[in-house]
């Protein structure tokens, strides 16, 4: 097909989708409300906006449940190196193969000039259960490139990612392998999300007052907004907190109420980060490729970004659709089942408010979907596609 046509397809594909797509009648399936009528209702990969959370959809190429069958994947629990040997350790040295898996990269950028960031990513399978969570510091205008699948975790004296997908236990390490039924398509859903922590159970003001774990390094103090002196404040400022005025780093290791840990993380709206993806796909994974110049295969995509959204007036914003933007630092608990911990064994729901991420799925609000009030949080639970983990 000629270069030049292309442009012209895709032209015509755009002018062939009928008004109505976009603009969706009322049906039971959104609640009985009508589907939103601006672009967000566009395919989400299109939205290219900063925001708060990123998707990212990350694919193996090795299909455990193709290759097993749903019914032996059942009981399958075993490693996915042991139970998928012959396609991922042909060696049988207890090890992942070189080129045994596509390879994922994955970047994130903080646009922000000032201020720095922490990001919790969280893994899910394909059956949205979550296997892994860490939390990762971003500078200020700073980027981030890694490989999902193979990446060691910052704060855990050399945890790696591998380690939990695929195997083997290493020993002395505190992440292990998930059983083959867990690990399933071999298809992962990867999100990262702005995150901060509240100090005790009072969310009156309902902004992060811890932004980055006590594990942050000495060196990164004073580095953009990340202040590691001091004492954590009664009562800060938003403001105060943001700009490093006041100490906004933990004051204690571990997983206790003055730190930021994955336990306590709440989404906070930042809307400065931006995604991409670049798959690099072995020529073993390409059949019949009747040539050499086509056993190599590359692509990229942007990751879905889902800036945060102000309802407090509801005619002026529609649900978590297009609406005005939330201040940076404030905790989104309207799109997430808030839960916070005073101690290290008492947590509780905690009421939500009108803050939300923007969700381009289903015209814009999946409250239908899920079947829970949309007078609630939680409509579009933290993760994935709005999935409830």
């Amino acid at each position: 097909m000629s270069r030049k046509v292309i442009p012209v397809l895709i032209l015509a594909l755009a002018l062939a989708v009928s008004p109505a797509l976009l603009a969706q009648e009322t049906s039971d399936v959104y609640a009985g409300r009508v589907a939103e009528t601006q672009s967000r209702n566009i395919p989400a990969g299109s939205v290219n906006d900063p925001g708060s959370h990123l998707t990212f959809i990350l694919d193996t190429g090795v299909n455990a449940r193709s290759l097993l069958g749903d019914v032996s994947l059942v009981s399958a629990e075993g490693t996915v190196l042991s139970d998928l040997q012959p396609y991922l350790d042909v060696n049988s040295d207890g090890q992942l193969d070189d080129g045994a898996i596509m390879q994922n990269f994955v970047s994130i950028t903080n646009t922000h000039p000032t201020m720095a960031v922490t990001i919790h990513f969280r893994y899910y399978n394909d059956n949205c259960d979550d296997i892994l969570d860490f939390l990762v510091i971003l500078t200020c205008n700073d980027t981030l490139m890694f490989d999902p699948f193979n990446f060691i975790v910052p704060f855990s004296g050399g945890e790696n990612t591998r380690d939990r997908i695929f195997g083997p236990q290493r020993p002395g390490r505190v992440l292990s392998p998930i059983p083959t039924r867990e690990y399933g398509s071999g298809r992962f859903i990867l999100t990262a999300a702005a995150s901060g922590a509240k100090r005790d159970h009072v969310l009156a003001n309902t902004w992060a007052e811890i932004l980055f774990p006590n594990e942050t390094p000495s060196g990164l103090h004073g580095e953009c907004n990340i202040n590691r002196s001091g004492s954590l404040p009664t009562g800060p400022t938003r403001e105060d907190v943001l700009q490093g005025v006041v100490r906004n780093a933990g004051s204690d290791p571990g997983v206790v109420a003055n730190n930021l840990h994955i336990f306590n993380s709440f989404q906070i709206s930042f809307d400065f980060l931006i995604g991409m993806q670049t798959v690099a796909v072995p020529k073993a994974f390409i059949r019949d490729a009747p040539s050499d110049q086509d056993q190599f295969l590359a692509y990229g995509m942007a990751a879905w970004a889902r800036p945060s959204v102000d309802r407090t007036n509801g005619s002026d914003s529609n649900w978590d659709g297009d609406g005005p933007g939330v201040p940076p630092g404030m905790i989104l608990l309207g799109s997430e089942t808030g839960w916070s911990s005073g101690n290290n064994s008492e947590v509780r729901d905690v009421p939500p408010n009108n803050y939300y991420l923007r969700n381009e799925v289903h015209g814009g609000g999946i409250e239908g979907l899920l079947g829970v009030s949309a007078l609630h949080g939680g409509r579009s639970t933290y993760g994935a596609l709005g999935t409830q983990s």
